[in-house]
């Protein structure tokens, strides 16, 4: 399956907005789901300037059981997904994840009311 992106900076919004926002628009958050995603988007110049931009990975219902919004699929292993030491839940409510663009595009824990930029994800048909 193949998928279309769009970044969205401005406003910058919580997770809970941003989510809703890419539902409105008739896709979903991103959800990383393999390597060649991870490392496409680990690389789009959208990215630059933004230190948060929200995916789909929460653990909003369940601390430590990760999985994606509104994707009816597993929040399956990537080797490397989660940056060093991560998700820690550092602040005890760190339930959202966003892409943290310092380290190629691995994933970050954060608390879901912090605002930032987030990426919708549209699945194609063919």
């Amino acid at each position: 399956m193949s998928s279309c992106y769009e970044f969205v900076s401005n406003p910058k919004t919580n997770w809970m907005d941003a989510r809703a926002k890419c539902v409105e628009r008739g896709g979903h958050l991103l959800a990383l789901e393999t390597q060649e995603e991870m490392d496409f988007i680990a690389q789009c110049p959208e990215l630059s300037g933004y230190r948060i931009w929200w995916t789909a990975g929460n653990d909003r219902d369940n601390e430590g059981v990760w999985e994606w919004a509104d994707v009816d699929r597993p929040f399956s292993s990537i080797p490397g997904r989660w940056y060093d030491g991560e998700p820690n839940d550092a602040e005890g409510g760190e339930h959202c994840a966003h892409v943290y663009l310092d380290e190629g595009g691995t994933l970050n824990d954060r608390s879901c009311n912090e605002a930032g930029g987030f990426i919708c994800e549209f699945e194609l048909t063919d």
